[in-house]
């Protein structure tokens, strides 16, 4: 039977008797000098396309009580125009209107999809988004601000910042105003030590001296942290964990370069411009690179360091890959330093330089991150992300080994996994920690929070706090893992509201991992956020 009412991609403006069916996704109330009072709604179709629709006030009563965020209704008879203006919260052609012979009408659930639409930080910070349309992001967030108090306009509001990253660990930074901003950051305080997921929907997005930021748009936005999508489940699912890792080097892996060449302009791989034909070019031409990413040629290039390490202990052999700032700190030297300035690709992979040559032999405490590709892809290389003991020195206190441990080559607490290179893909599999560090990211390293800071004398008012997670319990069947975290939704962001929330607890967790029939406790404090401290800054301008 044919369907009696149209998707939303074919209405056209040359007529108002459409019927469509759609799932309110959002509804807010908006003023305006221009249009006044109104009532405004998300809809979306059973095929994702979604549409802004507006009610004028004198409207407004006739169809509020019939248009419940998250149920579904035809509706009928309504005129479109063109959809304009620097806050579009869809990318549909046409704006929907209600008129007085509109019809709305129940329909029966098509579907629970809450039809997200994911915009990738890379794209974000590329500047490949249209800023004039709304997106949906979503991240893990790793720091929080301090909140503070903004005068505008003779106003006064509030303000969070906050950190995200992505599944690929990229950084993002997010700004709340109002209400986003106080339940934000009620919900980090409340529930420390919970992993943290964050989808901000119709979010803005923002520059500020280059940088690329993502913000709510007043109330046509909306704010859920650890919602029940299953967006958020394949979130948790293909995060990154990360492992402590003792182990010997052994050789240098010569299949891969121990370096490449870096656009100063955007800290992107750039590849050479090879002269055509068999032309040599002249020592006074400068060496020119293809930025994929600025997408022009450029001059203004770096080398750094992408170090392929064979490493070992007594239980397996596996690879690790260190990137510049981690490989200079235990080689001592730059890769431009150790190139002499040289840009050229490498002719002979055996001829490897004698700082590289000394790393054989000597055994690090490695942090390495543990990736999907680890887990199911099986990838045997795993990225370096700090270098914890070096030279017999220990950066940072390493674990005690435990007695009570079935394993006494893995030691497992809260926010680290210490592991051999036999048990690697074993916990890997486990994924316990998100941590905060990261070597290559596009987040200026003023920003970036690396640890806690457990003395409450040294946290100033402009500090980040890191928003940790402690597992409850991570239980792992066939290769999947699944993650018990609380469920906190702000819905349509309403001024008043507030949820439901367990109260911190001060005592000491336990986090408990069962796989395998391997049974690991150890005890994890909660890190305490201090309570806010209201920082009073005068702007011009309306955020």
């Amino acid at each position: 039977m044919a369907a009696t009412f149209a998707y939303l991609r074919d209405i056209r403006p040359y007529k108002t008797a459409w019927r469509v069916q759609v799932k309110v996704l959002h509804s807010w109330r908006q003023y305006t000098n221009m249009t006044g009072e109104t009532f405004e709604l998300i809809f979306s179709d059973d095929k994702g396309v979604k549409i802004h629709a507006t009610i004028k006030k004198d409207l407004v009563n006739r169809y509020v009580t019939n248009l419940t965020v998250g149920q579904w209704r035809f509706v009928e008879n309504f005129q479109l125009t063109h959809a304009t203006g620097q806050f579009r919260p869809t990318n549909h052609l046409y704006k929907m209107a209600f008129i007085n012979g509109t019809m709305v009408t129940m329909s029966d659930p098509v579907s629970d999809s809450n039809f997200l639409s994911l915009a990738k930080f890379t794209k974000i910070q590329n500047g490949d988004m249209n800023p004039s349309m709304l997106i949906d992001v979503m991240g893990q967030i790793v720091s929080v601000g301090e909140i503070e108090t903004i005068e505008s306009n003779n106003k006064t509001t509030t303000k969070l910042d906050l950190e995200l990253r992505d599944e690929t660990d990229e950084r993002l930074s997010c700004t709340l105003w109002g209400t986003f901003a106080s339940h934000a950051y009620r919900v980090c305080a409340e529930n420390e030590g919970l992993l943290l997921i964050c989808v901000l929907r119709f979010a803005k997005i923002k520059t500020y001296n280059g940088i690329k930021t993502v913000s709510n748009s007043f109330d046509a936005s909306q704010l859920h942290i650890n919602p029940p999508f299953s967006e958020v489940v394949d979130f948790t699912q293909s995060y990154v964990g990360k492992a402590r890792l003792m182990c010997t080097i052994y050789a240098i892996d010569t299949d891969w370069a121990w370096y490449y060449i870096s656009c100063v302009a955007c800290n992107k791989k750039v590849t050479p411009i090879h002269p055509a034909g068999s032309a040599v070019p002249s020592n006074k031409d400068k060496p020119k690179f293809w930025c994929d990413n600025c997408r022009i040629v450029v001059t203004r290039v770096v080398a750094k360091y992408m170090l392929y390490a064979k490493v070992m202990d007594a239980t397996g052999e596996s690879k690790c890959l260190l990137f510049d700032t981690v490989a200079e700190d235990i080689i001592g030297a730059s890769a431009k330093t150790i190139l002499g300035g040289s840009l050229q690709e490498i002719d002979n992979p055996d001829d490897i330089p004698d700082q590289l040559k000394n790393l054989v032999g000597k055994t690090f405490l490695f942090l390495v991150a543990i990736g999907k590709e680890n887990i199911w892809g099986g990838k045997d290389t795993y990225k370096v992300s700090k270098v914890l003991q070096k030279d017999g020195l220990l950066v940072e206190e390493t674990p005690q080994e435990s007695t009570e441990m079935m394993n006494p080559a893995t030691i497992v607490s809260g926010d680290q996994v210490f592991t051999s290179v036999g048990d690697m893909f074993f916990n890997s599999q486990l994924l316990i920690t998100y941590s905060q560090e990261t070597t290559e990211s596009n987040t200026p390293s003023s920003k970036r929070v690396y640890a806690a800071n457990n003395d409450p004398g040294e946290q100033t008012s402009t500090s980040k706090k890191v928003c940790s997670k402690i597992v409850d319990k991570v239980e792992s069947t066939e290769g999947l893992t699944s993650l018990q975290t609380k469920t906190l939704d702000f819905g349509n962001g309403e001024e008043g509201k507030t949820p439901k929330m367990q109260p911190t607890k001060e005592e000491t967790k336990t986090t408990e991992i069962v796989e395998q029939n391997v049974s690991v406790q150890a005890e994890v404090k909660p890190v305490v956020i201090k309570k806010p401290r209201l920082v009073n800054v005068k702007v011009e301008k309306n955020p």
